[in-house]
Order: C-alpha cells, then structure tokens, then sequence
C-alpha cells in the first residue's frame, strides 16, 4: 500500500494550522443493502453505497493543489480501485485496475478528510451534490432503461416518471460536518469532549468532537419527506416504505408486473413474476446493466453472481463428476441452482424457466447417483464480521505502553492504511482466493465490515481465519500498544430458499449477539426450516475445537448422543459439572465406529472445559454453558451435512 504520506509530512499539521475537517456520511447502509431478493440485489446495494461514497470523494481527490491522496485520514485512498480507475482514465498511470478490482464494493460509507479552512465549507457542499447528483444520473439512466421496455407491457400508462423522481430524491441521507481547527481550541473543546489535554496536540480531541457533531446531525432529516398522493399502487415488495412503480389498480399492476417479468431478462437481469419493485428497488436491481457496466467499462452481462443454492453446493459441485457454474455459463449463457433439486429437467416450465440443457442434467443425475457421493446440501451461511471497539481505537483511548503515545494523527493514518489493506487485499484473498479454499462469495469489504456467503461446512473456518488475518494485519508495532484489535462476527444458516432478507437480519442479530455477549467472539445461528431457530456464542479461540466436530460428523460419526444429551438437561439439574461432563462421555462411548469415537472423545475432553471456563468468564450460567454446549454439537452436525435430516 502506497499509503498517506510519511509521518514527517503529517507532522507538518500543527494545532493552530488553518485547516478543518470535512466529514461525510451516507445512509441509510442497512434498509438499502437489505432489501434483496438474490446475490446480486445483495452486492449492487453494497457496491452502490462504495460507488456514491467515492463520488462524494471526487471534488476533494481532484483539488490536486491539496496533495489529495493525503488529504483523507480515513479511508486511505491511494490503492483504491475506483481511484486507480479515474486515475489511469486520466492518463496519470498505466495500469488499470483489474476487473475484480473495480468490481470490489470496499469503500466505507463515510469519509473524513484535512482541508484548508477557507475551503472547507464549499468542499463539503460539493462533495454532498457529488453524491446525489451521482445517485440522481444512475435513477434516470435506469429510468431511461426501463422506458424503453415498459411501451410494449399492458397499462404502461400507469407509469408515473414523476412518483419515480419523488422516490429517488427522498430516499438517501446525505449528512455533511465541517470543523474548522481555529474554532476548536482547548476553550471550546473542553465544554464539548471530555478528555481535552492541558498541553499537547488537540487531535484526538477535535476527532471526538465532530464525531459529535455528525451524530447530532442525525436528529435533523436532510432529504424531502415522500408523501404520495392521490391513487397509488400498493407497497414495493422489496422495500416497503415505498410504492411500486406502474400502475395503480390490482389487477393492471398484477397484469403489468407479470408481463414485465415473462419478458425478461433485460441484459441478464431479471424479476420474479411476484415482484412489484419501487423506483429505488428498480434503480438498485438494473443499476448494473443500465449504468454501472458503463462507467467500469465492464460488459453489461458479464457481471454475475451465485445463487444461493449455488452457494450452498459449491463443495459438492468440486465432487467428481464435476460441474462449474463458470464455465457453464460462458458456454450457455445459462446457469441455475435450482436445477441441482429438480427432479426433472424441465420441472422450471410451470414458473416459465428453460428447461436444463441435457448434458448438464445428465452430470447431475450421474452426481447424484454416485456411490459415496456426499449428500447435496440445500443451506449455506451468511457470514458478517465487525472490528471491536473501532471508535475508541480511532481517537487514541488505548495508550502506548512503551514510549511516547504517537500523535491522533499517526494514530489513525496507521488505523486507516491497515483497514484498506485489510478490505482490498487481505478479505478477498481469504473469501474468494484463488486456491478457493473456502469457495465463498464476498458481498462487500469496507475496513473492518465483512459481508459473505459460503458453504455450511466451511463458515466457521473462513471466519476464523478472517479473525485471526485481521489481528496480524493490524498496527499492534506503530501504535505500541498493549491492548489487540478484537473483531466480532455473526453467522446465519439458512435454506437456499428462505427469504434472502430474513437470512441477513438473522446474521445481523448473530452479530450484535457477538458484541453484546462481550465482543472478541463468534454468533452462531442456525435457521432450521423445522422452524427451530438458535443462537450460540462461541470465544474465537474454541472455534476451531467446534471445526474439528463438524470435520468429524463430515466423516461418519452420529449425532444421536447430542438429542439424547439435550432430552437429558432439566433432569440432569444441579448435578455438578462433572456428572454432565461424564454423561457426554459415556453416550459418546456407545458409538460403534471406534475411530470416529475416540476422535469424538477427545475433541469433547478439549473442548467442554475450555468453553466452561470461557463462558463463566463472561458471567454465564452452568445451566445455560451446558444448554449452548449442547446446541454447539447439534449445529456442528447440521454444518457437517448442509441440510436437514431425512
């Protein structure tokens, strides 16, 4: 990473300069990714947000008389792809950046940046008209798309370009905060923040105050209020705040949506045949082939993505005879999950799909018929993963144990310069690396957020080795401080066929269950179609202990010992822990496969008193250590095979 500039250049910012800080930020991020029907809803909300955030970069980036690669503290810019993108179209270098690259949503929705003063203000300003005049181009080059197909659909007078204008210009927040240095001086400062030095550089007191600042501002509404009038269709089925497009009466919209869906795809997008989309679900949906293929110079239908039954059989596809989605599609132009559950190959004609060209139906079916073949699996994970404590880090709360506490500045730069390496170098390699160790799908890396998909059996290793990648990567040496980057994270389980949206809120809520049980850990979710839904917590150091179970089920080993042992807790009472801990290994005992058993006695002696002890460290009870490491085995069974039991 090329960085920021040296700290000797960063030094040269004293405390009375005639400089400001510009802070950026755009939202909502949740309800806008979230809203997704597929893989490729999930990635354009999240490459959305990176791409208008950069937008919003440019006015500053292109000041070239403000040195701009050093004039962001956060995020580092200098290897960002988009950045190298408008470089290399300005013929500064040579290189552009790969495909991938430029396809990487990894820049954070949020930026703060060092100006001159008397700039400030009017910088922040563009930089806000930047973002929404971006956001407002791809509406209308979507809208312009979409014109084009909707003549020929029944009731296309139902189409209201102005109700479309109105749900473009209120959806997005866009919040700006400017603080001149000269006006926070230690007076100041010290009615606002509560840690102001009595000498010394004012930094990390000044960051304090204008994250401050950008909270209050999020008690004020920025953007229009939406307030539709006279006869509307009904609500958006993506996102509900909204109404969908076209018109209004039932039976025209059922009519109009239903012939927009049997008439696609459009450029490979297409809707479902129950879908009834508002102007931001419609914008987000054919963003890719109706503007963002052209400003990446990327062919409109290159851009594709696994389903998520692809998701979840991408280890049994490897399985000889193998199939590759990839190479499938570059020779059909055709590929589905769902063709792997089909019990014929043209069980798609009653929702109106292709049937499954013959040869690739005939390496199914050979597949599944396959001696000691692995069962096909039918759910996969959701994997997101948050750095701890990232605020205080970031305004210098952790002091540097040897030498001199290093100045706000150097502080974040080195932060900063660590997290970009981290979301453009070090997740994609991991998630989606060319040994495709774990044959996921990175949904978006920006710093220290991580949003992906794998296989069941491979979540809890690629999260691992996320956590641990995090940790190395981190500036332990230039910070000098005593204290480790913690990261939590939260894993969601789910059917191919559950509601995209649901499997993300459910890994949302494992991911604050991961911060509120006491950060530095792991949320394991698992959404059963029985309707048994559970979540455990799991410290990261025991995470390969529970790998080694789900290794050792993907082996052969039975799980009826985990049931019984669950029936067994409320009788089992107040025994002492010793009794519960000689009752697992009795039932283990009575398996019949003696390798497999020994495997499991050994991985359960290692593994119950290490989360015992970790657990009553966080204020856990017996009773519920016993219940969530018993719920612990079932899921390392359910991971080992993917899928419910038959």
């Amino acid at each position: 990473m090329t960085g920021m500039g040296s700290d000797a250049q960063r030094a040269r910012w004293g405390d009375d300069d005639d400089l400001a800080f510009v802070s950026f930020s755009l939202g909502p991020v949740q309800s806008f990714i979230e809203a997704a029907r597929s893989v490729r809803d999930l990635w354009t909300g999240s490459y959305l947000l990176s791409y208008l955030t950069f937008q919003a970069m440019l006015p500053i980036l292109r000041r070239d008389a403000l040195k701009p690669e050093q004039a962001f503290v956060f995020p580092v810019v200098a290897d960002l792809p988009l950045w190298r993108l408008e470089q290399a179209r300005l013929g500064r270098i040579e290189e552009w950046p790969t495909e991938k690259a430029r396809l990487m949503p990894c820049i954070p929705n949020k930026f703060i940046a060092v100006v001159p003063a008397q700039e400030a203000q009017r910088l922040a300003d563009d930089c806000a008209t930047a973002c929404r005049r971006a956001w407002s181009e791809i509406a209308s080059e979507v809208a312009s798309f979409l014109e084009g197909l909707i003549p020929k659909l029944p009731h296309h007078e139902g189409w209201d370009r102005d109700r479309w204008a109105c749900q473009v210009g209120s959806f997005f927040e866009v919040r700006t905060v400017v603080l001149p240095w000269r006006k926070a001086g230690r007076a100041v400062l010290g009615d606002w923040v509560s840690d102001v030095p009595a000498d010394g550089p004012l930094w990390s007191a000044r960051w304090e105050l204008l994250a401050g600042l950008m909270e209050a501002t999020r008690s004020v509404r920025h953007i229009p209020d939406y307030f539709p009038s006279g006869l509307v269709p009904q609500k958006c089925t993506l996102l509900g705040t909204y109404e969908q497009m076209g018109p209004a009466r039932l039976e025209e919209s059922r009519e109009f949506w239903k012939s927009f869906a049997e008439n696609g795809p459009y450029e490979g997008t297409r809707t479902g045949r129950n879908e009834r989309l508002c102007a931001i679900s419609l914008a987000k949906r054919f963003a890719w082939p109706a503007s963002l293929a052209e400003r990446l110079k990327i062919g409109r239908i290159e851009r594709r993505f696994p389903d998520t039954a692809t998701v979840a059989a991408a280890r049994w596809l490897g399985h000889e005879p193998r199939l590759d989605p990839d190479t499938i599609w570059e020779d059909k132009r055709r590929w589905s999950g769902q063709w792997l559950h089909w019990k014929e190959p043209d069980e798609g004609r009653e929702s109106e799909e292709d049937d499954v060209p013959q040869a690739i139906w005939n390496v199914i079916r050979a597949k599944k018929r396959a001696p000691k073949h692995p069962t096909l699996p039918t759910y996969y994970a959701v994997l997101m993963l948050d750095g701890d404590r990232m605020g205080k880090w970031l305004r210098g709360c952790y002091k540097a144990t040897e030498g001199p506490h290093p100045p706000g500045h150097v502080i974040q730069t080195s932060i900063s310069k660590a997290l970009a390496r981290f979301a453009v170098e070090v997740a994609p390699a991991i998630v989606e690396g060319p040994k495709a160790v774990y044959q996921g799908t990175l949904v978006y890396s920006g710093g220290d957020d991580v949003l992906a998909m794998t296989p069941t059996e491979l979540a809890l290793s690629c999260a691992a080795k996320l956590q641990r990648e995090y940790g190395r990567n981190w500036p332990k040496d230039e910070l000098r401080t005593a204290e480790d980057a913690t990261v939590s994270a939260g894993i969601a389980v789910a059917h191919h066929k559950e509601d995209l949206r649901y499997v993300l809120q459910a890994a949302r809520q494992a991911e604050k269950a991961a911060k509120n049980g006491g950060r530095d850990a792991l949320a394991l979710t698992i959404c059963r179609r029985s309707g048994e839904h559970t979540t455990t917590l799991l410290p990261w150091d025991l995470v390969g202990d529970l790998q080694k179970l789900v290794e050792i089920f993907q082996r052969g080993a039975p799980d009826r010992w985990t049931y019984i042992l669950r029936a067994e807790l409320t009788a089992m009472g107040s025994l002492p822990a010793e009794a519960f801990d000689a009752e697992v290994q009795r039932l283990i005992a009575r398996m019949d496969k003696e390798q497999l058993r020994r495997e499991l006695e050994d991985c359960s002696k290692g593994f119950l008193p290490g989360y015992r002890e970790r657990m009553t460290n966080r204020g856990r009870k017996e009773e519920e250590i016993r219940r969530n490491f018993v719920v612990l085995c079932q899921s390392a069974s359910f991971l080992a095979r993917g899928r419910d039991n038959r």
